[in-house]
């Protein structure tokens, strides 16, 4: 039900939208920290991890969910619903590149961080056989992340206060990719880039301290530092899914 319901909402709002000759507007200085729209809202809730949308040559939409499917849909009357595992994917610090080859022609997405100056702040392109569209995207966030969320499980045991110099804390920022934290024992710092149902953790560095008591230090070295780790939501606590299939359980400090 849940997948049919799922495609009911893409098709709603590409036809809804997709009639439209809307160009996001460039960011100004009083619109740098926009919230997403409730329609990107919606999108994110229901499994779109990347949403694109342009108006050249034509107005056209892209939404990709990393677990099922990649749609396109243009004015011009192109429509493409292809699985997400016919892409093959290659991703470097500036830019990720899909291909696919379907039986009606040959697919490329290329997506440019940062290139564009508006919401969705990546330059997109899309390619299909001949046709070559162009316009912009970006990761759709779930503005719950944005907290100071404190550690208090590994897996299932629960972690012992006096064990640590405080309990480990992560909090990441709203607008800029931010990390800040403390594992126990030091503080450190990073990025952490929100990709829809996944976070993608990098250059995590940490303050010089003096201290006996222990840290998760390890865990965040080999597990979650310049790796892509999925997260959820769970009784209002906040999970991340490690490559191990160990879990990190944080509760939001209010």
């Amino acid at each position: 039900m849940k997948y049919y319901f799922f495609i009911f909402l893409i098709t709603l709002f590409f036809t809804s939208c997709g009639g439209s000759n809307k160009i996001v507007k460039p960011l100004t200085k009083n619109s740098i920290k926009t919230e997403q729209s409730k329609e990107l809202n919606l999108l994110q809730k229901n499994g779109v991890d990347y949403f694109a949308e342009g108006a050249s040559p034509t107005p056209w939409k892209l939404s990709i969910n990393n677990e099922d499917t990649v749609y396109f849909s243009s004015n011009d009357g192109l429509k493409l619903a292809i699985g997400y595992n016919y892409f093959s994917k290659n991703e470097s610090e500036n830019n990720i590149v899909y291909n696919a080859k379907i039986k009606s022609g040959d697919i490329s997405i290329t997506i440019i961080k940062n290139a564009c100056k508006t919401t969705l702040n990546d330059k997109v392109t899309f390619q299909f056989n001949t046709k070559y569209f162009e316009g912009c995207g970006g990761f759709l966030k779930n503005s719950t992340l944005n907290a100071n969320w404190e550690l208090y499980k590994i897996d299932n045991q629960i972690l012992n206060l006096s064990d640590y110099k405080g309990l480990p804390t992560l909090m990441i920022g709203k607008y800029d990719n931010s990390l800040t934290g403390f594992d126990g024992c030091t503080k450190f710092d990073g990025f952490a880039e929100i990709q829809g149902d996944r976070i993608s953790f990098s250059k995590i560095n940490y303050k010089s301290s003096n201290c006996n008591k222990k840290s998760i230090k390890e865990i965040i070295d080999t597990k979650i530092n310049n790796r892509i780790v999925y997260y959820f939501f769970r009784n209002n606590d906040l999970v991340l899914y490690l490559i191990d299939d160990s879990m990190l359980t944080f509760r939001k400090i209010k």
